[in-house]
């Protein structure tokens, strides 16, 4: 069962998760990333300024690829340096 955007979402670990009505992680997507490969659905980085959600970024997986847990969480920790730029101009703006 995907988020409420109809993606998979990539969680801070690296890892795919389905979640329930509440946005709350159900399950791990059909099996772990390192041997099964990402989920065929898209999936979605979600960004954060100081706690609160700002934006997702939509990523459109290749049929089969096994991205390394080194650059899931690569993509995770830019996403979370997207999200403290957000906040900082925000923060400069006002």
């Amino acid at each position: 069962m995907p988020g409420q955007s109809g993606a998979v979402p990539l969680s801070a670990a690296g890892t795919t998760q389905y979640l329930d009505s509440s946005n709350r992680a159900q399950a791990e997507a059909p099996g772990p990333v390192d041997s099964s490969g990402l989920p065929a659905e898209d999936i979605e980085l979600r960004t954060f300024a100081n706690g609160q959600y700002v934006g997702r970024f939509m990523l459109t997986p290749r049929p089969g690829a096994r991205p390394s847990q080194r650059a899931r969480l690569v993509a995770v920790a830019l996403s979370g340096l997207v999200g403290h730029a957000i906040g900082d101009s925000s923060a400069h703006a006002a």
